[in-house]
């Protein structure tokens, strides 16, 4: 592989392991991808080291000449589309099917093509919210005080997607509109029941692919991933239940009535 050839394989293998670690991939997708690309384009040798928040990658070529990429990953959320569209381009890739400078190309394009209206995403985040309270046992009025959670947590998080501390900051929210719409509904006009409310509106928020890649890369031997995803875990956790204990506990002091 040619120095030239390495520069542009270095920038496409950096673009898809991002795309992979900044929408909830795990770190060993993004490993697999950078392996697997440079192999197929005839790397000497190929080194990367994936965390939840960075990639580390050097490429050897021509025997000595070796190029290093770090790249800082400070936004990470849940995209499955995304996740699938980064395999896809690097099997292409991979298959010479398309050129680095087209994968990078497609990379960018991916990119900006993944927004979707947020009131579209509130809709459905309202629906399955409203689902999920029926699923717990709920009727009528929890599911329309449960949906109308649902859609104001996504709304709200919306708001903070630029944000360094999103996690934690809609997470403390969530739990916070929760237990207020369930304390509403409930205390206030009659209708639900605080649990069922409460417990099916967080389920937008309960970090379940984290805690499933956090067990997944630990059991692969990655202990520094492991750890790590399972910190953002632990305290996305805790900020949901400060959030919704926060409520309950000050309505609770205000002399409400038992919910």
């Amino acid at each position: 592989m040619q120095v030239s050839d390495a520069e542009l394989i270095l920038q496409a293998v950096k673009a898809l392991g991002i795309m992979v670690l900044e929408n909830g991939g795990e770190t060993y997708r993004a490993e697999d991808i950078v392996l697997n690309v440079c192999s197929a384009h005839g790397a000497d040798s190929a080194e990367v080291f994936a965390l939840p928040t960075g990639l580390f990658i050097q490429v050897v070529c021509d025997g000595t000449r070796s190029r290093t990429v770090i790249k800082r990953v400070k936004k990470r959320g849940v995209n499955l589309f995304m996740v699938d569209a980064a395999n896809d381009i690097s099997r292409r890739l991979s298959s010479h099917a398309i050129t680095p400078q087209q994968a990078i190309d497609e990379v960018r394009l991916a990119r900006q093509n993944r927004t979707v209206s947020r009131w579209k995403i509130a809709v459905a985040a309202a629906l399955s919210v409203g689902c999920f309270s029926v699923l717990f046992g709920g009727g009528i009025s929890e599911f329309f005080v449960s949906a109308l959670s649902g859609g104001l947590i996504h709304l709200i998080a919306a708001s903070f997607r630029r944000e360094d501390m999103f996690h934690f900051i809609i997470s403390l929210l969530g739990g916070i509109i929760s237990a207020l719409a369930a304390v509403s509904g409930c205390a206030l006009l009659g209708l639900g029941s605080v649990d069922i409310i409460v417990g099916s509106a967080i389920m937008l928020l309960v970090p379940g692919l984290a805690l499933v890649n956090a067990i997944r890369d630990t059991m692969r031997g990655d202990l520094s991933s492991g750890t790590a995803r399972m910190g953002e875990v632990f305290v996305i956790s805790m900020s949901i239940a400060a959030g919704v204990c926060g409520v309950l506990g000050m309505w609770g002091l205000m002399g409400g009535g038992a919910l």
